[in-house]
């Protein structure tokens, strides 16, 4: 009785993104048995005879285990049941990726992440994606507010009230990785270099295009 069995969220969404429907599933282990119903409704058909989804976009968070077994037993149990036309539009996307514990394991992470999912799956190469969701936040953030990555890094209060204190330390954490990065590249250090690795860090723009 206390537990959501939905949430409607409206926002302004730009030109191309009218006539898309977005389902935000309840993931593996879900309160409830909530991932039996997410399987159901990826597999499930509509009254018209036609499949509830176009395609499916698996989340997984960079710093967890990819060999988790509750979570390859629900890929494998909601792929096979997929139509043939949702098979052709699977993606497997590693979030979290901007984090130190997932950049000093990638090459392995990814490893794996290709035999268990693309490999095994036939998942396309180019949608085995890298995102990081608070990197593009936080990159937005400084593009839209004018304001300099190198000072946000020494400062150690949130800019201002729109940033919750615990997630700006992240940011910070962020932004320190940043400057590792381009230090160990023999890159100069400034605003325009850490915003330019923040943008290819976050993955956001690869995974537009890949989308579309």
């Amino acid at each position: 009785s206390k537990i959501a069995k939905e949430v409607t969220v409206r926002c302004p969404f730009p030109e191309d993104c009218i006539g898309w429907r977005i389902v935000d599933t309840p993931g593996v282990g879900a309160i409830g048995g909530f991932d039996l119903e997410t399987t159901k409704f990826l597999t499930g058909k509509q009254k018209n005879g036609g499949n509830n989804v176009d395609a499916i976009i698996f989340l997984h968070k960079g710093n967890g285990n990819i060999e988790d077994k509750d979570i390859n037993d629900f890929v494998k149990n909601t792929f096979n049941k997929l139509s043939d036309d949702a098979k052709k539009r699977v993606f497997f996307v590693i979030t979290h990726t901007a984090s130190d514990d997932y950049r000093v394991n990638k090459n392995e992470y990814m490893r794996r992440a290709k035999s268990l999912f693309q490999d095994r799956y036939g998942i396309k190469e180019d949608r085995l994606l890298e995102i990081d969701s608070l990197m593009e936040i936080l990159n937005r953030y400084i593009k839209q507010e004018n304001k300099d990555a190198q000072s946000l890094l020494e400062s150690k209060n949130a800019p201002d009230s729109s940033w919750n204190e615990e997630v700006w330390k992240r940011c910070r954490t962020l932004l320190r990785g940043i400057k590792y990065s381009l230090e160990d590249d023999d890159i100069n250090v400034n605003n325009e270099n850490m915003l330019e690795r923040a943008q290819e860090w976050s993955g956001i723009d690869e995974f537009r295009k890949i989308l579309n």
